[in-house]
C-alpha cells in the first residue's frame, strides 16, 4: 500500500499545485456548473459528500469535465482532475481485486492501481455524452469495474498457463529457460509484435505491457523515459512489470514451438522463432 499512498499523494500534490490551479481556473470560467467552487479542492471535497448530493449537478460537473478532456490537447490535468472526483469509486474496485490479487504472483497493488487510473482515463476518452448524459460518475466507475473484471480474467489466464508451462517442464520464473533457436533478447520481442497485439486482445497481457516491451525493446526508451509517459509508474515498477511479463512470453513462445515441433515430429530445438510466429499467425483464432 505504500506505493498506492505515494501515488495518490502525487497526484493531490498535482493538484494543489500553482499551475495546475491557474488552469483549473480557466475551466472554472467557461463552466457554470464549476463556478461556485473557487479551488480543485473544492470541488473534489463537494463531489466526495455523499450526505445529500445533487445528481445533477453531479451529471452537469462531469459533462463539462469531459468536454474539456476531449477537447484539449493536453489533457493531463483535467484527466487528473478527474481521476481525484472518482477516487472513492475506483477505490471500491481497488479494494474487491486487490483480495481477488493477493494471491497471484507477479501483480502487486500498484500494477492493480495503475490498470485502474488507465482504464478510467479511456471510459473518459470514450464517454459518449448524447448518448449517456445521466448518472455519468456511477456509469463511470461501472464500466471500469467491468473492464478491470475482464483484466483479472486475462490474469488468471496468465496464471492458469503458468501452471500448464511447469507441467510441461517450463519454468516460468528461470530466467535461462530454453527457448527456440534465434530467440534472444535484442530480437525476440521485436519479431513476436504481432503476438504481443493477439495477447492484449486476449487481455493476457495489458495495453502497459506491450508499451513497456515495445518501448525498451523495439525503440530503445530508458524504463526512466517510460516512467514519466505512465502516469507515476515508478522505475522499479516498469522494471518488474518487464520482467514478469517477458518472462510469461519466453514461456508462451517456447510452449507454442513445443506443440509445434509435436506435430511435425521434430525435436523443438529444430523449430525456428520465424516458423513459431508464421505458425501462431496462420493458426485459427
Amino acid at each position: 500500500m505504500e506505493e498506492i499512498r505515494r501515488l495518490d499523494e502525487a497526484l493531490e500534490k498535482e493538484i494543489a499545485s500553482e499551475p495546475f490551479i491557474k488552469r483549473y481556473e480557466g475551466i472554472r470560467k467557461r463552466h457554470p456548473a464549476i463556478r461556485p467552487f473557487p479551488r480543485p479542492g473544492d470541488l473534489i471535497a463537494y463531489l466526495h459528500d455523499r450526505r445529500a448530493p445533487s445528481y445533477s449537478l453531479n451529471d452537469e460537473i462531469f459533462r463539462a469535465l469531459i468536454g474539456e478532456f476531449k477537447s484539449r490537447r493536453p489533457s493531463g490535468d483535467v484527466g487528473t482532475l478527474c481521476l481525484a472526483l472518482l477516487r472513492p469509486g475506483l477505490g471500491r474496485i481497488f479494494r474487491i481485486y486487490r483480495r481477488r490479487l493477493q494471491y497471484v504472483t507477479g501483480v502487486d497493488d500498484a500494477d492493480l492501481w495503475l490498470e485502474i487510473r488507465k482504464e478510467a482515463l479511456e471510459v473518459l476518452r470514450e464517454w459518449d455524452i448524447t448518448k449517456h448524459p445521466m448518472k455519468i460518475p456511477s456509469g463511470i466507475v461501472g464500466r471500469v469495474s467491468n473492464r478491470i473484471r475482464a483484466w483479472y480474467r486475462g490474469i488468471e489466464k496468465e496464471e492458469r498457463a503458468a501452471v500448464e508451462f511447469q507441467r510441461e517442464g517450463i519454468t516460468i520464473e528461470d530466467e535461462d529457460v530454453s527457448m527456440p533457436d534465434a530467440v534472444s533478447p535484442s530480437n525476440w520481442i521485436i519479431d513476436a509484435k504481432e503476438i504481443l497485439e493477439d495477447l492484449v486482445a486476449l487481455r493476457v497481457i495489458s495495453e502497459t505491457d506491450k508499451f513497456i516491451l515495445l518501448g525498451t525493446a523495439l525503440y530503445g526508451r530508458s524504463m526512466e523515459a517510460l516512467s514519466k509517459e505512465l502516469k507515476g509508474l515508478s522505475y522499479s515498477g516498469i522494471r518488474q512489470r518487464k520482467s514478469r511479463v517477458t518472462r510469461t512470453l519466453k514461456a508462451y513462445l517456447t510452449h507454442q514451438a513445443r506443440l509445434l515441433a509435436e506435430r511435425r515430429g521434430d525435436s523443438p530445438g529444430e523449430v525456428s522463432l520465424a516458423e513459431v510466429l508464421r505458425y501462431l499467425r496462420e493458426k485459427p483464432k
